[in-house]
């Protein structure tokens, strides 16, 4: 299993997703788009250093377990996740979500898509995915912040991959 970071713009949601991941045992997050990473050479050494401090506070060490790559077009990732026999689903709101509650997957290899905090996951990236899928909400906010979200998705697929 797999996590892909589509324009993730917090560096503290992407050090808690690592953070996550290293809980749930997910070895590699794919950052794309505008999400920061650590091992960017197209940024001034000022910005890389405060990019990875800020990461490394919120992740406590997990940018060291799981490792981060970083892809420019999440487009060409997820074709190439799609040819390595990764099962792509999103987790975001959409008219053709389906509740997490109900998925179940098809494949031990899965690539999970997390988009941007405010604007979500873009629609030409849902098309390429097999599934959409939506956390169910009980309170008044709309969604959970990206790496709260991570999170409850990760232990749900943990959970039904215990019970088979």
């Amino acid at each position: 299993m797999v996590i892909v970071c589509v324009d993730i713009r917090s560096t503290y949601n992407i050090g808690s997703i690592l953070r996550t991941c290293d809980g749930f045992g997910v070895k590699e997050v794919y950052c794309s788009g505008l999400t920061p990473h650590t091992d960017t050479t197209d940024q001034p050494p000022h910005v890389r250093a405060r990019w990875h401090k800020e990461i490394s506070k919120t992740a406590l060490s997990a940018e060291q377990t799981v490792k981060m790559k970083f892809f420019e077009d999440p487009k060409i990732l997820i074709k190439s996740l799609q040819e390595d026999g990764y099962e792509i689903v999103a987790l975001e709101q959409s008219d053709h979500s389906m509740q997490l509650s109900s998925y179940h997957a098809t494949s031990d290899n899965l690539a999970i898509i997390l988009g941007s905090e405010t604007e979500g996951i873009p629609e030409e990236i849902l098309e390429l995915c097999n599934e959409v899928l939506e956390i169910q909400m009980f309170g008044t906010k709309e969604s959970f912040n990206v790496s709260v979200a991570c999170g409850i998705c990760l232990y749900h697929l943990k959970q039904i991959r215990a019970l088979d």
